[in-house]
């Protein structure tokens, strides 16, 4: 009787934690939303780029994350969408996983192509382990499209894909 108990007690405060994980990843990809709406309201993109990194950097280490040993990456798919934008702004995306076996590679596509840095108009930061960032500076025509970015560790990947629309009005900086 005494083990019944336990392994009742077990599971429900295993099902209350896996809740509460639920609602801070939820809140997390909120915070993380409302973070890139403010940031794409400002115009120094220096700034706005120091500014991103630092409010991402507070928030991830506000939360905890669930990262379990022996599972394939899982992607917050919610901090991705689709997004319309002119010629000559710059975007900035993160690609960030909530489940998954450290260490993560993230990689990023462009209709279906590796993305390097060999421009200085694209920046790829993956200095965090559980996060990585896309920057595309002074976007073309060109620049539009569908973009993934896959994460993967020794047990397996997760991708996410979304569109960059470029509108042909050249942005005032």
């Amino acid at each position: 009787m005494c083990l019944r108990f336990a392994q009742n007690v077990a599971l429900r405060r295993s099902f209350e934690i896996k809740i509460f994980c639920n609602f801070c990843l939820y809140f997390h990809s909120l915070v993380r939303a409302l973070v890139v709406l403010f940031i794409s309201l400002l115009t120094s993109t220096v700034f706005m780029m120091i500014l991103f990194k630092l409010v991402i950097f507070a928030v991830s280490f506000s939360f905890t994350y669930s990262i379990s040993s022996g599972e394939p990456p899982r992607l917050n798919k919610v901090t991705l969408s689709n997004i319309t934008t002119a010629e000559g702004t710059f975007q900035a995306f993160m690609c960030s996983i909530n489940l998954g076996a450290l260490p993560v590679t993230f990689t990023y596509l462009h209709n279906g192509k590796p993305i390097s840095e060999e421009s200085s108009d694209v920046k790829i930061d993956t200095s965090n382990a559980k996060f990585s960032f896309l920057t595309l500076h002074h976007i073309r025509r060109s620049d539009g499209g569908v973009y993934s970015c896959v994460a993967k560790n020794r047990f397996g990947s997760d991708s996410a894909t979304w569109t960059l629309t470029v509108n042909g009005n050249v942005a005032s900086v």
